[in-house]
């Protein structure tokens, strides 16, 4: 084996003694060259006559790419490691600075001093005169937390304790009572609805409107710190009536408090009865305004079947107006709320009503619906049987005209045929009233199906609303201030 360079490249080679003076290959640089002939041949060397085998060292370029890629490889680890930390300590900073921004200053020792400008040596003067920041502009900029601006204290209203409503004494007894007790200073004006009775410094007046004269009948005042309330004698019944539907408005600075001269009574509420349609609320309690001042609430709707309401808001009924309940689960089923009076007592009507797609309407008590019910289920199943049988009815009509026809030709006697004919003729007319009816029925396929869906659904939905019990309140409005009157629960 000989040991050269390539002439062109300078790599070293390895080549068989039998290519001296042939052209080979570098690997190096792919040039071809003469492989030169040396004087000194080893002994018993065997001529070769294959072609030249050439065995290349290493090429130093070969190993100048793979240490390129090595170096590439440690280079980018290094970068990343020196980004990598970079990164993270910017955040570290960071968090401490907002760690340190967030905790305010206890005092002016305790603040660090604003760090001087960084200055450009290039686009500034060599020299700059900084003038560090007094001690005043510090104090200005620091907090202290003692100084800090502290949330104002709610100013509690002095009627926070007094009561929403009072029950009056009998106007048998004229001792006087506390309406509000630690009330001083505090002004007040009486309210009502009754145009007979009037207040005029603390004394509150009756006046009958066919008459001049004006009786007092209670008084209202001051008494140290309490608002007292005082009957005198001779009250009349519609006065006293006047008085408890009243309302007290007190001031005291910019708290207002509204005092209702009664307490409401508490009833039951009133349970949905399908049984029987209309049923009556009476609104009957002692001293009773006129019918025309009472509105009523529903209390608990959510415990009805979804629905939307139609005409006046459930929320304020008042006398002679009417709201509609219309159910969302069954269409055409309503609950009708009126408010009317029966002489001086106001009374509230809830009706149940439904109505069918072929404009069927009827009220929706028990009785009623399930008789409405078994009537549509039978005229549905029939016109399913009717479906079912028309076919077999036109054959048979086939064949009793054909029997009919073929009698004539009968060997039978004259009164034989004649009986023949009769019979088949009365089978004919009754097969062609059935085929009638049923075809009748078919045809009215589509509304018997609607009518027989919908009290269906009126049937399930009667189901949820019997026996529902309905909360309620009679109320009036004073001055703009509704007063309970009776409350059902």
């Amino acid at each position: 084996m000989l040991s050269i360079l390539c002439p062109h490249c300078g790599a070293k080679l390895t080549v068989q003694r039998q290519s001296q003076g042939q052209a080979v290959t570098c690997l190096g640089c792919a040039q071809k060259f003469a492989v030169p002939v040396v004087d000194a041949i080893e002994r018993n060397t065997e001529v070769n006559t294959e072609q030249p085998v050439i065995v290349a060292a290493k090429s130093p370029v070969v190993r100048r790419r793979r240490r390129s890629v090595g170096n590439r490889m440690i280079s980018l680890l290094l970068h990343l490691s020196i980004t990598g930390t970079t990164v993270y300590a910017g955040y570290y900073l960071l968090r401490q600075h907002r760690a340190d921004s967030r905790q305010p200053p206890t005092s002016v020792a305790s603040r660090s001093a604003p760090a001087p400008p960084v200055i450009n040596k290039l686009d500034e003067p060599a020299s700059v005169a900084l003038t560090p920041p007094s001690v005043e502009t510090i104090d200005s900029l620091v907090t202290q937390p003692d100084e800090a601006a502290a949330e104002p204290t709610p100013v509690v209203s002095p009627f926070e304790s007094a009561p929403q409503t009072v029950t009056l004494p009998s106007t048998e007894s004229q001792a006087p009572i506390p309406l509000v007790v630690g009330a001083a200073g505090a002004s007040f004006n009486f309210h009502s609805n009754s145009p007979e009775l009037a207040c005029e410094a603390g004394n509150l007046l009756w006046k009958n409107l066919d008459s001049t004269v004006s009786n007092k009948i209670a008084v209202i005042k001051p008494d140290g710190d309490d608002l007292e309330f005082r009957w005198l004698s001779s009250v009349p019944a519609a006065a006293e009536t006047a008085v408890r539907n009243a309302i007290v408005r007190l001031q005291l600075g910019e708290y207002q408090h509204v005092l209702c001269l009664r307490e409401p009574d508490a009833v039951t509420g009133i349970q949905i009865d399908l049984a029987k349609s209309p049923q009556r609320i009476f609104s009957k309690f002692a001293h009773l305004p006129q019918p025309t001042d009472i509105c009523l609430e529903l209390l608990n709707l959510d415990k009805l079947p979804p629905a939307t309401v139609d005409g006046v808001d459930l929320t304020q009924l008042r006398y002679q107006e009417q709201s509609t309940l219309r159910y969302l689960e069954a269409p055409g089923t309503v609950t009708q709320v009126r408010l009317s009076k029966r002489g001086k007592v106001a009374v509230v009507e809830l009706e149940n009503r439904y109505s069918l797609p072929s404009g069927d309407e009827h009220p929706m008590t028990i009785v009623r619906g399930n008789s409405k019910l078994k009537e549509l289920t039978a005229i549905y199943e029939t016109m399913q049987a009717a479906e079912k049988a028309i076919g077999s009815l036109r054959d048979q009509l086939k064949r009793l005209q054909r029997e009919a026809k073929a009698v004539p030709r009968s060997r039978a006697t004259a009164t034989a045929k004649a009986i023949q004919l009769q019979r088949l003729r009365q089978s004919i007319s009754a097969t062609q009233q059935k085929i009638g009816y049923a075809e009748r029925l078919i045809s009215q396929k589509q509304a018997i199906v609607a009518d027989y869906q919908a009290i269906q659904q009126v049937a399930k939905l009667a189901q949820q609303l019997h026996e529902t019990r309905l909360a309620y309140r009679f109320f009036t409005v004073v001055d703009g201030h509704q007063v309970d009157l009776l409350i059902a629960n």
